[in-house]
């Protein structure tokens, strides 16, 4: 294949960008957008919708918008960038761009933009697992929302998305039955906007609590619930997850032929759906309904793909606990001098997680540090847009 020179490339993409954003259909939609200056998430993503992961086209309207001192414009376009670095797991520059448009709400003195925002921080410090930066974000946001008297279907939705982020956070630190709760409010806000995946999803994480906390009986009746729902959906990775969600409970009721049968039936969509920490996890738990059932060569084969695949992606708790099962298969085999080789590297990648949750909480403290300056900077810009106001 030939190869196009760098600078042919480079003059190729820059091109592609001008064509972009210099589409006179585009321009035109955006020069009437912003001539119109609609204040709701929802009237604006009813026109940029097809554009939201389109960097090219997002700077444009951003530009626009910023011409036009139309904030409640750029603040949608900021955090539809945010959202795309986040996605490619550029945090930084995603929490730059969340706390512009949180700024620029603030010019806007606009309500909905003001929530979604910190909704968005708030779901960006959690993937981060800065959890205190998160909960505060949440919270903040579920309070402005709160207080709004007769709520629109997208103020309905921020509080959901509010509520639910708390109650991942919960879960994260294994207050499962706060977490149940801040569920339970999540699914009737999905039930009131009609929203049936949201409210699968929601059954699903309160199934997850469930087991943990031992209610067995109860985690299967959420599960099934899940599914129930997505039988409509036809959403693969409810069904992957629920699935083996019920063959986890299926082993601590040493129901270890049912669990094997059901993760075994899960398998190839697991491997099609291409989430590596899923289908690591389904491999890591299939052998060990392998291995309750004493098929030893079978439950090895399956710890060590799980815990390769684990390994190359660094997923932590799953190392921990491929190791942990394989460390048990080598010690009832009797071979003590693996057993104990498998003990040390669980062991290992427990000290990992506790370093890694020390780093976390040393970012956390700086993100709050910072986030109350960024907090106290927004306020003093308010109060700066009221003095302008009252001229």
């Amino acid at each position: 294949m030939a190869r196009i020179p760098l600078l042919s490339l480079a003059f190729l993409l820059l091109q592609m960008g001008f064509s972009q954003e210099g589409d006179p259909g585009f321009q035109n939609k955006v020069e009437s957008l912003v001539e119109a200056a609609p204040q709701t998430y929802t009237e604006i993503d009813a026109v940029m919708s097809v554009h939201r992961t389109d960097s090219v086209q997002l700077n444009y309207f951003l530009k626009k918008a910023n011409e036009s001192n139309y904030w409640a414009g750029a603040s949608y376009a900021l955090n539809q960038l945010g959202e795309g670095y986040r996605n490619i797991s550029n945090f930084n520059r995603a929490a730059e761009l969340h706390e512009q448009a949180l700024e620029a709400a603030f010019r806007a003195d606009n309500i909905d933009f003001k929530i979604s925002s910190l909704n968005m921080l708030g779901t960006l410090y959690r993937g981060n697992e800065a959890i205190k930066a998160a909960l505060d974000y949440h919270q903040e946001a579920l309070s402005l929302a709160e207080a709004i008297e007769n709520p629109s279907d997208d103020i309905q939705r921020s509080i959901n998305t509010a509520i639910s982020g708390i109650g991942h956070i919960y879960q994260s630190l294994e207050q499962y039955d706060l977490a149940i709760d801040y569920y339970r409010r999540s699914a009737g806000y999905d039930e009131i906007l009609g929203n049936m995946e949201g409210l699968a999803i929601n059954y699903h994480l309160i199934a997850e609590c469930m087991e943990a906390i031992g209610s067995l009986d109860e985690s299967l009746e959420y599960y099934q619930m899940s599914l129930a729902l997505n039988e409509d959906i036809g959403s693969d990775r409810i069904s992957i997850v629920c699935n083996y969600g019920i063959a986890h409970v299926y082993v601590h009721q040493d129901k270890a032929q049912e669990a094997l049968e059901l993760l075994e039936s899960i398998i190839p969509a697991a491997e099609t759906l291409g989430d590596q920490e899923i289908l690591s996890s389904v491999y890591i738990h299939y052998g060990w309904a392998q291995m309750r059932l004493k098929n030893f060569d079978r439950a090895n084969q399956f710890l060590l793909q799980g815990l390769e695949i684990s390994e190359k992606y660094n997923f932590l708790s799953n190392i921990h606990q491929s190791n942990t099962f394989l460390h048990d298969l080598w010690e009832e085999l009797g071979d003590y001098e693996k057993s104990l080789a498998y003990y040390k590297a669980a062991e290992s990648a427990r000290r990992d997680i506790s370093n890694d949750r020390n780093r976390r909480y040393v970012y956390d403290v700086i993100s709050r540090s910072e986030a109350e300056k960024r907090s106290n900077q927004i306020e003093m810009l308010a109060k700066e847009n009221e003095i302008v106001k009252l001229r």
